[in-house]
């Protein structure tokens, strides 16, 4: 049985670690798992989470189209990346094609820089939107079920 000054050593070095890595411990200290990174928000929480890997599958258009559709197998638990470059002022739109389960499929687009969801969608539901920033958007797309699926991604840019 661990004594009462082994769980306060604990937490002490729990708190050292955090400032060594620059996070500030004048409030609560949230601990992260080794899979999880935090950073700190211009409001000065601390907002642990999985890092979005720069990874992902960029979407070209052929031949001066701007219309795209792309079929993926997502494996269970696992999402897949699209990157879709748009400039400030053009209008994006996009469905996620799926033939079972709304609960099964999740679609999270973010903005260039931006680590918040800016938009949150459910498969078949058709999105349309007008881009505010130029640059990269990211269209993270979420196989929640334990069985692998296949999606199909139909994307516009006008």
């Amino acid at each position: 049985m661990k004594s009462f000054f082994y769980s306060r050593v604990s937490k002490f070095n729990a708190l050292m670690t955090l400032c060594l890595l620059g996070v500030s411990t004048l409030s609560l200290p949230v601990m992260a798992s080794p899979q999880e990174s935090c950073v700190m928000t211009s409001t000065s929480e601390i907002v642990c989470g999985e890092p979005v890997s720069s990874n992902g599958e960029r979407v070209s258009f052929t031949g001066g189209t701007a219309d795209a559709t792309l079929t993926r197998e997502i494996r269970a638990g696992d999402s897949i990346d699209f990157i879709i470059n748009a400039r400030k002022g053009q209008t994006m739109g996009f469905t996620v094609g799926y033939d079972f389960k709304d609960s099964d499929i999740q679609a999270f687009l973010t903005e260039p820089g931006k680590q918040d969801i800016s938009l949150y969608s459910g498969p078949k539901a058709p999105n349309e939107f007008v881009i505010k920033k130029t640059g990269d958007h990211r269209l993270r797309v979420t196989n929640t079920t334990r069985k692998e699926i296949t999606m199909t991604l139909y994307l516009n840019i006008d």
